[in-house]
């Protein structure tokens, strides 16, 4: 369907089958590819929708009845620029620092309780947010029943938050 992407980490469907949602974990970007009525990519294949998603997304669902969807950010950009985005096009680079333990390389990474809801088109249309961090470097974000469930890449809790 596409190549040349930069570490695809998460992947949903629009509600019509017409289009996947892909994020980019290194670029915090989002992808949209269009298919056609067989599932094969159309158009040209994948296109950036949003390239500033503020972190690093890992995970991508679409949300209950609604043709939006949420991403959760396992991590948020450090100011002024993000080195995992820095070093995306590099793929040597990258091979280089994924030689770094992941205790150290996790110290580097800002912590944040982060998840966006998008539309299929990638414009943001709300951030939910844990201020006090206590779920943080959110991989996933699932909706049921009014309440946000969060998972998260490196810590061992399962959230619930009321929506």
């Amino acid at each position: 369907l596409a190549d040349g992407l930069v570490m695809p980490n998460g992947i949903a469907m629009t509600n019509d089958g017409s289009a996947l949602l892909v994020c980019s974990t290194a670029t915090s970007s989002l992808y949209k590819i269009d298919l056609d009525g067989e599932g094969h990519a159309a158009g040209g294949g994948a296109r950036v929708v949003q390239n500033d998603l503020q972190g690093g997304p890992d995970n991508i669902r679409r949300r209950q009845g609604k043709d939006t969807f949420l991403v959760g950010l396992g991590s948020k950009r450090a100011a002024p620029f993000s080195l995992v985005q820095l070093l995306s096009p590099f793929l040597t680079l990258r091979k280089l620092m994924s030689l770094v333990d992941l205790e150290t390389s996790t110290a580097l990474i800002p912590k944040a309780g982060l998840v966006v809801e998008v539309d299929a088109d990638g414009q943001v249309l709300h951030l939910f947010q844990d201020p006090r961090l206590n779920a943080y470097w959110v991989s996933e974000a699932e909706e049921h029943g009014g309440y946000m469930y969060l998972g998260s890449w490196r810590t061992s809790f399962l959230a619930r938050a009321k929506l």
